[in-house]
């Protein structure tokens, strides 16, 4: 993780030091996040929203007075969400935590995913004229993301015996390590609007409404899912997740 911080501030700090020679201004945010996972697969569905928040400093380049080029530095907690697998299969595979006894997963399986990532945004500000001491905002984005943690909660409902299949338990496990089943790094793009008051001429308080989307796969599929009877060991490597949120920024710009 250490490793992880020092690459994004390098990475930061020379955004920071190319635009050192205009009207560079920095800030910090603690805003509270709300996400959610979904899958290219139908048998593969959202099925809970995690609680999260982002905590970071950025910076504005303005290179005319209601434009801005910005960037950042910043963790995100708690990110991810829930994904729940209709059919029978065999998931978390690189997972050490799990019991060695839980080889193949019943269908109906939620699967709590909470990531911890370091993030690097860069965007395009576009500010309104100043009403008073208030001024609006508009703000696309994309944003590189590193995996510094992730945890992982499983459930599973208990089974009957069929045929075809044995009875079994249900499955409760929580804060399993899941790191391995995370890709390390992820690409997002995100739009946000809001608005700015001034408390001097040197000092802002910002609000606004983000959403995020990490296209680039967010987990890294190991395991397989049984399709069918005969078909133990279709493996299933293709199922793309895909990371949305929804930040409330508060901020405040020196």
């Amino acid at each position: 993780m250490k490793k992880i911080a020092v690459l994004a501030l390098f990475l930061a700090l020379i955004s920071f030091n190319a635009m050192a020679q205009g009207d560079l201004r920095f800030g910090v945010q603690a805003s509270p996040s709300f996400s959610w996972l979904d899958s290219d697969d139908k048998f593969v569905n959202s099925n809970g929203t995690n609680l999260g928040m982002r905590l970071g400093v950025f910076g504005e380049y303005y290179f005319q007075e209601n434009y801005a080029f910005t960037t950042g530095i910043g963790f995100a907690f708690g990110q991810g969400g829930t994904l729940k697998y209709d059919e029978a299969g065999s998931y978390w595979t690189e997972t050490e935590d799990l019991p060695v006894a839980i080889d193949t997963i019943q269908g109906g399986a939620n699967l709590k995913h909470r990531i911890q990532y370091v993030e690097i945004p860069i965007g395009l500000k576009l500010r309104t004229r100043e009403f008073g001491h208030i001024r609006g905002f508009a703000e696309p984005f994309l944003a590189l993301s590193f995996k510094s943690k992730a945890l992982g909660d499983l459930s599973a409902p208990a089974t009957t015996a069929t045929a075809d299949a044995p009875a079994r338990l249900a499955i409760a496990e929580t804060d399993l390590n899941i790191k391995k089943e995370i890709n390390a790094l992820g690409l997002s793009w995100g739009f946000g609007i809001g608005g700015e008051y001034s408390v001097s001429t040197a000092t802002a308080i910002i609000a606004g409404i983000y959403y995020q989307r990490i296209f680039t796969d967010v987990t890294d599929d190991n395991g397989f899912i049984i399709r069918d009877d005969t078909a133990r060991g279709v493996e299933e490597n293709d199922i793309k997740a895909i990371g949305n949120s929804m930040t409330i920024k508060i901020g405040v710009r020196f």
